[in-house]
């Protein structure tokens, strides 16, 4: 009978992913009457619930812990809190980015409990923390709406926190990453990518073209002093992340098509020169290039990635029945890895689709949004989002070098998680913002 449920779940769990992708396809239609799309969003918030019971109650059977049950729970209650939460205190909300938040966070956390049920609950509460954090954050923005002003604000806090890992924080896996304080560990990274961000969207939105170029050479010269950081740092990841970041919102503000490839042409010969100045590097590019030749050793981690997925083929082998504990760093780095081994191939395409339909999302509301700084700040987060994503599935497939980046909302780990959620309130902040400044202008 446990043997059947769990066979059954791979199709059903299937199922209503793929509906919940389409849905959100449908629903970024323009034809898309706004009633419809309401109806839509309801029906996500209801395909999602039965992702979670479907994913706990087969844990349970399998197990026989009761623990998986209280985690139903405890997740249903979360996912509850933040749709109500968000559709009370912000009526004129975006719909559809609360749903990316609450599925994406929903998979993250039944991924943590099958891995580990004391993750889950480090997760969730995490979780907790980071709604507390984040829910009040389009408030701020709609009451502060002067918040370009703070330019140098942005830049000194990001700086300052960059020095501090550089100087103080613990290495691992030849970057330095963490701070660790009275047994607590957390990324700095994370949240100075959100401030860079902010720094970059508003010294650009304050910058005249007729200005000299002396003043933008200030400002470029600011922001590479965080990528200079991060390089001495051997963060080579955030790096990545940080340029493409500040190429997408010099490109936004400036329109020139060069500087997009410029940009890109210059992450490729990077990445050759760093590969000769840093031995971790190397041996990631040797790993990616080559991961069974050098199985025992650089490209263990990418090869057991690879067998994960391989073993999982297209439906997946079932929640607790593949051996993704195999793969180093499962539940940070190549957490895509165990999705794919024991949920399916198809449901991890689904995942992506369904990531793919929220960066989209992101870079609509920027699209629309007029004030500049807030225009550019959604390019950016849109960016970082998008390119954090592309790094994170894209080392797990082998499609680039491994760069040790977490997807987004999914992954373990509190600073990934909180900042993530972060970054969705303050797109949704400048939403609302913009939603206002319409609705003002048509009275």
């Amino acid at each position: 009978m446990i043997h059947l449920i769990t066979l059954s779940s791979r199709i059903t769990l299937l199922i209503f992913m793929a509906l919940y992708t389409m849905i959100a396809f449908i629903a970024l239609r323009r034809k898309t009457s706004k009633k419809r799309r309401a109806r839509l969003y309801i029906y996500q918030n209801f395909l999602m619930f039965l992702l979670i019971a479907d994913a706990n109650v087969v844990l349970f059977a399998n197990s026989q812990d009761f623990r998986y049950l209280l985690a139903l729970v405890m997740e249903v209650a979360l996912m509850f809190s933040i749709l109500m939460l968000y559709n009370q205190i912000y009526p004129e909300v975006e719909r559809s980015l609360v749903n990316f938040l609450t599925v994406l966070l929903s998979i993250g956390l039944i991924i943590m409990s099958r891995l580990s049920l004391d993750r889950f609950m480090h997760q969730y509460l995490i979780a907790l923390l980071g709604l507390g954090i984040s829910i009040g954050i389009p408030a701020i923005i709609r009451k502060f709406p002067n918040l370009d002003q703070l330019v140098w604000g942005y830049a000194g806090i990001g700086i300052v926190l960059l020095a501090i890992v550089f100087l103080i924080g613990t290495r691992e896996y030849g970057a330095k990453l963490s701070i660790s304080l009275a047994g607590f560990s957390f990324q700095p990274t994370e949240f100075v990518k959100i401030s860079f961000v902010l720094y970059f969207a508003a010294a650009l939105s304050r910058l005249k073209k007729t200005d000299s170029p002396v003043k933008l050479l200030v400002i470029l010269g600011i922001a590479c002093l965080h990528l200079l950081i991060l390089a001495v740092s051997k963060d080579l990841g955030a790096a990545s992340i940080f340029f493409v970041v500040m190429v997408g919102i010099l490109y936004a503000w400036s329109g020139n098509l060069l500087i997009l490839i410029g940009g890109f042409g210059m992450i490729g010969v990077g990445l050759v020169l760093l590969s000769t100045v840093f031995a971790h590097v190397s041996d990631r590019l040797m790993a990616w290039l080559h991961p069974l030749k050098y199985v025992e050793d650089q490209g263990y981690q990418v090869s057991q990635s690879l067998f994960a997925i391989a073993g999982g083929s297209w439906f997946g082998s079932g929640l607790l029945q593949g051996m993704p504990e195999k793969i180093p760093v499962v539940a940070k780095d190549f957490v895509f890895a165990a999705i794919s081994e024991e949920l399916g191939a198809l449901f991890a395409i689904c995942l992506l689709f369904l990531c793919i339909s929220c960066f989209i999302m992101m870079m609509n509301v920027a699209m629309k949004v007029r004030r500049p700084f807030f225009k550019l700040t959604a390019v950016g987060l849109g960016t970082a989002y998008g390119f954090q994503l592309l790094l994170s599935v894209g080392g797990v497939i082998r499609f680039i070098p491994s760069t040790g980046v977490t997807f987004p909302l999914i992954s373990y780990g509190g600073s990934s998680l909180i900042s993530s959620m972060i970054l969705f309130s303050i797109i949704e902040g400048i939403y609302l913002v913009e939603g206002e400044d319409r609705r003002s202008e048509e009275a």
